[in-house]
């Protein structure tokens, strides 16, 4: 029996440009991103539970940030797996040597 399902390529864009952040090294620049950048995206809700992920290099600077999930007014359920996807699917963490790690190279 044939489907006719017809598969698709994806890929990950960067949706807009966000306010640069100096070292994050303790909790005040995280939170002095958060406040330059997060309450702008079209998706928050202050009345919601947002789980998001800064992406970091290895030097402590931003990379950019996901949101993970989007939850109720106190809860917020999340994975292991999303909360490290946008680490592994962001092209300028792979360019930046974590391709190494490839077996292919």
């Amino acid at each position: 029996m044939k489907t006719h399902f017809q598969p698709h390529e994806f890929k990950v864009i960067c949706v807009r440009e966000c306010v640069g952040a100096e070292l994050i090294d303790s909790p005040e620049p995280a939170v002095k991103y958060w406040r330059e950048n997060i309450p702008q995206a079209p998706w928050f809700d202050p009345m919601k539970e947002a789980f998001v992920v800064l992406v970091l290099n290895t030097r402590k600077r931003i990379l950019g940030h996901n949101l993970v999930a989007l939850g109720s007014l106190d809860t917020c359920p999340v994975t292991p797996l999303h909360v490290f996807r946008p680490a592994f699917t962001n092209p300028p963490l792979w360019r930046r040597g974590m391709d190494k790690l490839s077996p292919w190279n």
